[in-house]
C-alpha cells in the first residue's frame, strides 16, 4: 500500500503505521494530492479537501498535539480553500461543556441533595454533573435572589400543545424506556417529584416525561420518546 501524504507529524489516508511507530487515522484519501498542492483547485477539489478537514476535526479528540496540527494545516490552507470564518472558527475554538448557575439557598444541603438523591458527581466548588446535565451550584446572598422559573404562558407553541404542566428549570433527554427508570431510580431515593411519568401520544411515537423538584424548588423535567 502506498503511504499518502504528510503534513507536520500528521499522516492521512493510510492504515498502517508511520515510521515514528504511531498509527495513523485511517482517512479514505489523502487530503492533499500531489497534483494540487501548488495548482490552481477545481470547485471540485476545494470542496473535497474542505469535506475531508471537517471530517478530520470530528474524528479527533482534540487532543493538543493533534489540534494544534489541525489547526496550522487549517490556517496554512485556509485562503486556497475559501474556508468560512465560523467553519475556522470552530477549529480554533470549541466548546467543551455548559454549566447552569443555579443560586441555593443552603449550599451544603444543595449539594447533598443532588449528589445523594439526584446521583450527580459533585466537587466542593458546587459542580454538579450527571451524564451530560450540569450545574454550578453557588451560595445565595439573599434568600429573595433564589428564583425558580415561573410557569410559561399557554400560547405560541408548534401544534395543539397546551405548554407544560408547571415551571421548567432544566429539560433532560433521554429515551422512553430511561425516563422511566429514571423516575424510579429518584422516587426510591426519595427525590421530591414535581409530577410523575406522563405519556403524550405524538402519533408516530410516544412522548414520556416526568419532573423532580431540588430544595429550592428548581424544576428539572426528564423526557424521551420511543
Amino acid at each position: 500500500m502506498q503511504p499518502s501524504k504528510s503534513i507536520g507529524s500528521l499522516t492521512l489516508g493510510c492504515r498502517y503505521e508511520n515510521e515514528s511507530g504511531a498509527a495513523c487515522h485511517g482517512f479514505q484519501r489523502p487530503l492533499i494530492e500531489e497534483e494540487d498542492v501548488l495548482g490552481d483547485l477545481s470547485l471540485e477539489d476545494r470542496y473535497n479537501r474542505q469535506t475531508n478537514i471537517q471530517q478530520m476535526w470530528k474524528t479527533f479528540d482534540a487532543k493538543t498535539i493533534l489540534k494544534k496540527e489541525l489547526i496550522d494545516l487549517v490556517e496554512q490552507n485556509a485562503q486556497d480553500i475559501k474556508l468560512d470564518d465560523e467553519f475556522v472558527g470552530k477549529v480554533k475554538a470549541r466548546i467543551k461543556n455548559a454549566l447552569q448557575v443555579r443560586l441555593v439557598s443552603d449550599l451544603t444541603k444543595a449539594k447533598e441533595y443532588y449528589h445523594q438523591v439526584l446521583g450527580f458527581t459533585v466537587d466542593r466548588w458546587g459542580h454538579a454533573e450527571r451524564e451530560g446535565v450540569g450545574f454550578l451550584l453557588q451560595q445565595a446572598e439573599n434568600p429573595d435572589d433564589v428564583r425558580p422559573n415561573a410557569k410559561p404562558a399557554k400560547d405560541n407553541y408548534p401544534e395543539d400543545w397546551s405548554g407544560p404542566p408547571t415551571s421548567w428549570d432544566t429539560y433532560a433527554y433521554s429515551d422512553f424506556d430511561g425516563v422511566q427508570s429514571l423516575y424510579e431510580e429518584f422516587l426510591a431515593k426519595g427525590a421530591v417529584i414535581a409530577y410523575a411519568p406522563q405519556i403524550e401520544d405524538l402519533g408516530i411515537k410516544k412522548w414520556k416525561e416526568f419532573s423532580v423538584k431540588d430544595l429550592d424548588g428548581y424544576v428539572i423535567v426528564f423526557g424521551g420518546s420511543n
